[in-house]
């Protein structure tokens, strides 16, 4: 049963339906924040879909990764870069045999501090698993090869990255999407989006 009594504020209108109004409008910000966040109906399948299966991957990892070492690092760190190297070769060949009538390249653009601050910090944070380094020397049997390991890593991280970028970039234009995996059709980029899970999932 209602108790509250509807008390009239300063703009004539019962407190009650003020508070209504104001549950409602909030309830349409939220509304526009989810809209926002994932975008059109197709590419908020795809994501709602990517999340559902990160939640259940993060819950797998948490069982798995007790107690918390680097033993079997390995074998996941397998998986992961098997993932996304398939995801990114499925991206490239799907936007190379697709028809881009529209595109546009530009090689260099006119930016602004934002953009062009937000373009760089995309590049830094792409390296932001560098601070796992420590934690891999302190549990390697002979440390001294890590050296090797990092030159190996890095150099095969930035022909990757490089080649992606422009052979993407080359085939669609300024219409690229971000990530770039959702570039490669309607139906390839679930393809490629579906690959790429466990690289998300031991992220």
């Amino acid at each position: 049963m209602d108790v509250l009594p509807a008390y009239p504020n300063n703009h004539g209108v019962d407190k009650k339906e003020d508070e209504f109004d104001a549950d409602a409008e909030k309830r349409d910000i939220m509304a526009g924040q989810v809209q926002d966040a994932f975008g059109s109906e197709e590419d908020a399948e795809i994501k709602y879909k990517t999340l559902t299966w990160c939640v259940v991957g993060m819950l797998i990892s948490m069982v798995l990764s007790i107690p918390r070492t680097m033993k079997g690092m390995t074998w996941v760190s397998f998986a992961s870069f098997l993932s996304i190297f398939g995801a990114v070769m499925i991206t490239m060949i799907s936007v190379g045999v697709q028809d881009h009538p529209n595109r546009v390249i530009h090689a260099t653009v006119e930016t602004n501090l934002y953009t062009g601050f937000q373009a760089v910090s995309n590049i830094v944070f792409a390296y932001c698993a560098h601070v796992a380094f420590f934690g891999l020397i302190a549990e390697m049997e002979n440390p001294k090869d890590f050296n090797k390991s990092l030159l190996m890593l890095q150099s095969f991280e930035i022909c990757l990255y490089l080649t992606a970028a422009v052979v993407i970039y080359y085939y669609v234009g300024t219409d690229v999407a971000s990530p770039a995996l959702t570039s490669a059709g309607p139906v390839m980029k679930k393809v490629a989006y579906g690959i790429a899970i466990p690289t998300v999932r031991t992220d």
